[in-house]
């Protein structure tokens, strides 16, 4: 027992020692680790990441396709050859925009050229190819109330390049082409950028852009008086760019074992020949100087440096890289190589910290089963937080107290970040839509995540002006602790002694046995039915877009059909985690495109639900005529279709109404034989196409019974003008048919009298050139005017025919019954009389009913209420004679019998008697029969009374409010409902000039795990967290804070 006892004891002190010598090992080594990030942090050289990230800006435009790239690519490889590293270069081809050669050439009052650039292509592929000339026009900043006198219709339109959305006021009122004037501070906006161009629509509207110097030429031209243009669009799509992947190898002492950097090197910008930021180049810059640190210190792990680009064009250049190098490596696949992370790089001048994210908006996928292969980083950044504060602290970084207050609050690395929950956790630092290099490893089921800058606002993404200053004055302060982060955790990963991650969860794989990620190809087949050959024809040279659907314009994939109308995509996802939109155009001229299109043996865009590691679809396409749509508001509200959270895009809509185009032949009432339609819910522009080139007509439908917009298609777009008007006319004529015939309802009266007033005053605005005031009125008649139809004269046409469907077969068999009581005839003229009558009946019905006038054919009506009367009848004696067999076999076989009274032979005698007796006192009839009729009427007219409802103003007793007013609000909790800007633009048309509409806006801050929903106001001393943010116009901000304005002033719009 006793030697027993000490065995066990000795074994105890054994494990004990064994764990205290690995407890030891492992602090030893942490430590270790600890010593060489902070040695790795004195050492990285921070200021040459500026100096690279400007040489690469010098460059010129970085975009695919055009001279800057090529340098770009250049100078790594370069850089790696004199680091003596071994690189390869993986090459493919891209679809993009490339501006050629665009300008505008004046030809009064002088002849000179001016450089410009063709601005991004609606959605990504709609490029005007063209040359256009006219009159110029300015228009200031493009509100509708800057356009006042001027003649814009077939001119071309002068914006200040601060115009926001504007540019599609100038389409609205017949311009041809818009221009951008561009200032060199006013430029610096991503809203003006992403504002220049839709995301979704295909429309092939000119757009260019004048850097500052030729802007004031043109500037000063026209305040001198007319100026004549020709302008020249340079830019096409081509499919054949040639796009390059660069990977670097520092070789550590573990080759097997790998951890990638990357970073795209290519550049966008709004204006593709002007894509040379500065701030894009930052993160290719710190990835360029981490290589030369690790080549000058060799790590325990070999790592990859891969420069990739095509990320603005649907992650071509990651998604290249995976299916033809990582899923084509047999020792990657099968483990016998392991890349343990795949690392991106998204840097910005905006905030000092960063946050590690996996989830971005191209594929949307995050899942407990992705996030599961990050617990272990999370906690090592934790650690490697520690010795970059330590660093910064020792350095005096960042300067000011304000980023430091807000940095010991938030963190200086955020792996919180790094999950797929709760909520929208995932982005909370991010201040719009984004996609990640990164993205593509992730759902190919590596583990890849994105060291991004958090609170990224990227207020210089995408600006076509140099934005090397703005850089300048943040890098010391903003830029460095994230360099710091990025140095820490590279270097800290690549010497780790351990990776604590499951092997086989991190290995490349095509598709998941499960379904749980998946990395798919896609092959897609662009046909075109052949009416007269009976089959498809395929459509080379079709360019298909494949998406999950976002209104983010850098979410979709393109791809160019060969000669046998095939294009092929690499890196859709499984079912389970995204259904893909798959669709196809080629476009014909400025007015006719291939496009997917509804009819014959034609089912439009297809949508992909990938089970199996290749999967096909095919887009039936028609050369169709297309008209552009504008102002796709809901009507009711006028407000837009989809009101998304601008920080998730279409990932989270606050408010949606669902909206479809159809388009008819105007005589017959037909669907053409092929039509197409582009109208999204996110999009305030839109397309609708067909083969029929005359007499069409096209409703929009917003989830209702009834459409809201009706209008005979003879123009080329169409806007509120044409809808109010459309509505209004076909409103009034089928109200007119009823009250005609007394049939009418209050509110519609006022309905259509108010949407008559609002037309009368456009025309009146039109014709004095005062533009603003015409398109308000219009939105408030197309309003009025559709609630009148919808609402009204539609509900008060179908109670018609419902009634109809009653008094019609009275009425004939009341013609029966006075034929008994004032003719009496019999054999034909029995017959005859008994017609005579009906017809005389309907006839007084259609004179005092409208049923007849408002049903399309009244004689298929009268057939069809006597076809009903005939089955009735058929159906009785059916009913009949199956009671008599049933009774007979009853009596037959049970011995059941039963004594019938035959109640319709009782009936007819009856009816029979009654029409003798009111004959034989016709008195008595008269008598009996009027009061009858007149308490009939009576009730008729009691029942026909319609409910109205008014808003009557109501004074709040005890209180005393700053001003008389009307606060209009949809919902009473936060985000419950939204109003518009359009819903501004309306009321300001009810108002007029009896009083002033000033629009509110709420900001509500993201959620910030774990702090909690919060925005971060920054200062130099001093930094603040708010919940909530109030906008105020000036005008009413001086009324309401007039009395409790301590200092200082409220907002003006200059500010």
């Amino acid at each position: 027992m006793n030697v027993k006892r000490g065995v066990l004891l000795i074994t105890i002190v054994a494990v004990v020692l064994v764990n205290s010598r690995t407890l030891a090992d492992s602090a030893s080594a942490q430590a270790r680790i600890g010593e060489l990030v902070a040695l790795s942090l004195r050492e990285y050289n921070y200021t040459n990441v500026l100096v690279r990230a400007t040489r690469i800006a010098e460059f010129g435009s970085r975009a695919p396709g055009h001279e800057g790239y090529r340098r770009t690519l250049e100078y790594l490889v370069n850089e790696a050859r004199r680091l003596n590293l071994t690189y390869l270069i993986q090459r493919f081809s891209i679809i993009a925009p490339v501006d050629l050669g665009s300008w505008i050439e004046v030809l009064e009052p002088t002849n000179i050229r001016l450089k410009a650039y063709c601005l991004w292509p609606n959605g990504g592929l709609g490029v005007y190819d063209g040359v256009l000339e006219g009159t110029a026009v300015y228009a200031g900043k493009g509100e509708l109330d800057d356009f006042n006198g001027l003649d814009v219709n077939g001119s071309i339109v002068a914006l200040d390049y601060d115009s926001g959305w504007n540019w599609v006021n100038a389409l609205r009122f017949g311009a041809k082409a818009v221009i951008y004037l561009a200032e060199s501070r006013a430029s610096l906006d991503r809203f003006e950028t992403y504002s220049k161009f839709d995301p979704l629509v295909p429309l092939p509207y000119p757009r260019l852009l004048l850097e500052p110097k030729e802007s004031k030429l043109l500037r000063d031209l026209l305040r001198r008086g007319k100026v004549k243009l020709r302008v020249y669009c340079g830019m096409r799509l081509k499919d054949d760019v040639e796009a390059y992947n660069l990977l670097v190898e520092i070789p550590g002492v573990r080759d097997d074992e790998v951890v990638m950097f990357l970073a795209h090197f290519d550049a966008w910008s709004v204006a593709p020949g002007l894509a040379n930021s500065t701030e894009e180049a930052l993160s290719t810059a710190a990835l360029i100087e981490l290589m030369e640190l690790l080549a000058r210190n060799r790590p325990l792990r070999t790592a990859w440096i891969l420069f990739t680009s095509g990320h603005w064009n649907g992650l071509v250049g990651p998604r290249e890289f995976i299916r033809n190098f990582m899923l084509k490596s047999p020792e990657f696949v099968s483990g016998k190589r392991i890349v343990w992370y795949v690392i991106g790089v998204d840097l910005s001048a905006d905030y000092p910290a960063v946050s590690l994210v996996y989830v971005g908006h191209f594929y949307a996928v995050g899942r407990p089963t992705f996030t599961i292969k990050y617990s272990w980083i999370q906690s090592r950044a934790v650690a490697y937080e520690r010795i970059v504060w330590r660093y910064l602290n020792e350095s005096g970084i960042p300067s000011e107290n304000g980023l430091t207050d807000s940095l010991r609050l938030i963190g200086l690395i955020r792996p919180y970040d790094l999950t797929e929950g709760p909520g929208w956790s995932w982005s909370g630092t991010m201040a719009w839509p984004y996609v990640l290099d990164t993205e593509p490893f992730v759902v190919a089921g590596m583990a890849g995540f994105t060291i991004r800058t958090a609170f990224s606002y990227r207020v210089l993404e995408g600006s076509p002006l140099s934005d090397l200053s703005y850089v300048e004055s943040r890098f010391n302060d903003r830029v460095v602790p994230q360099l710091a982060s990025l140095t820490a955790i590279a270097v800290g990963l690549l010497n780790e002694p351990e990776v604590r991650v499951v092997r086989s969860l991190v290995l490349p794989t095509r598709l998941h046995p499960l379904l749980y990620w998946g990395f798919i190809d896609l092959e897609v087949r662009v046909l075109e039915y052949n009416v007269s050959r009976g089959w498809y024809d395929p459509v080379p040279g079709a360019v298909v877009r494949v998406g999950r659907f976002s209104d983010y314009p850098f979410t979709w994939i393109l791809a160019r059909a060969d000669g046998r109308g095939v294009a092929r995509v690499h890196g859709i996802t499984p079912q389970g985690l995204n259904a893909w939109l798959v669709e196809a155009y080629k476009p014909v001229n400025n007015s006719w495109m291939y496009m997917p299109a509804y009819g014959m043996h034609s089912t439009g865009p297809a949508w992909v639900n990938a089970l199996v590691p290749r999967v096909y679809a095919t887009v039936n396409v028609k050369p169709l005529r297309v008209h552009a749509l504008l102002d796709l508001y809901y009507p009711r509200l006028m407000r837009r279709c989809a009101v998304e959270d601008p920080r998730y895009g279409s990932l989270n809509v606050w408010a949606s109404t669902p909206v479809t185009a159809t388009p008819y032949h105007t005589e017959t009432g037909m669907i053409p034989l092929y039509y197409g339609t582009m109208v999204y819910a996110q999009s305030e522009i839109g397309i609708i196409a067909s083969t029929q080139l005359l007499n069409m007509t096209f409703t929009m439908s917003f989830g209702e019974r009834w459409p809201l917009n009706v209008v005979q298609a003879e123009k080329p777009f169409y806007s509120a003008f044409d809808y109010a008007a459309g509505v209004y006319r076909l409103a009034s004529s089928r109200y007119s048919v009823l009250s005609a015939r007394e049939v009418r309802k209050l509110s519609a009266d006022l309905m259509l009298r108010y949407a008559e007033e609002h037309l009368g005053r456009v025309r009146e605005a039109l014709g004095r050139g005062e533009y603003g005031r015409a398109y308000r009125n219009a939105l408030a008649a197309w309003s009025y005017a559709a609630r009148a139809y919808a609402d009204e004269t539609m509900p008060l046409y179908e109670e018609s025919v419902k009634s109809a469907l009653i008094f019609v077969p009275f009425i004939v068999i009341s013609a029966y019954f006075f034929e008994r009581l004032l003719v009496r005839a019999e054999g034909l003229r029995r017959v005859a009389a008994v017609a005579a009558i009906e017809m005389l009946a309907m006839g007084l019905f259609a004179l005092t009913h409208p049923a007849f006038w408002v049903i399309p054919s009244t004689l298929l009506a009268a057939m069809s209420i006597g076809i009903l009367i005939l089955m009735a009848a058929v159906l009785w004696i059916f009913y009949r004679e199956a009671r008599d067999i049933v009774m007979e076999f009853a009596a037959r076989l049970l011995g059941y019998h039963e004594v019938v009274g035959e109640r319709m032979a009782a009936t007819i005698m009856a009816v029979s008697l009654s029409t003798e007796n009111m004959r034989k006192r016709p008195l008595r009839t008269v008598l009996t029969l009027t009061p009858v009729t007149v308490f009939a009427m009576a009730l008729i007219s009691l029942a026909s009374i319609s409910p109205y409802t008014a808003v009557l103003p109501s004074r709040v007793e005890g209180a005393e409010a700053p001003y008389y007013g009307i606060a209009l609000k949809r919902g009473f909790n936060v985000l419950g409902d939204v109003l518009d800007y359009p819903t501004v633009e309306i009321v300001k048309a009810i108002v007029g000039d009896k009083g002033e509409v000033c629009p509110r806006v709420w900001y509500y801050p993201a959620l910030v795990y774990p702090i909690g929903p919060m925005g971060m106001l920054l200062s130099v001393p001093s930094s603040h967290h708010v919940t909530g943010i109030l906008g105020l116009t000036p005008e009413e901000a001086r009324v309401v804070l007039r009395r409790g304005l301590v200092k200082g002033s409220t907002f003006l719009y200059e500010d």
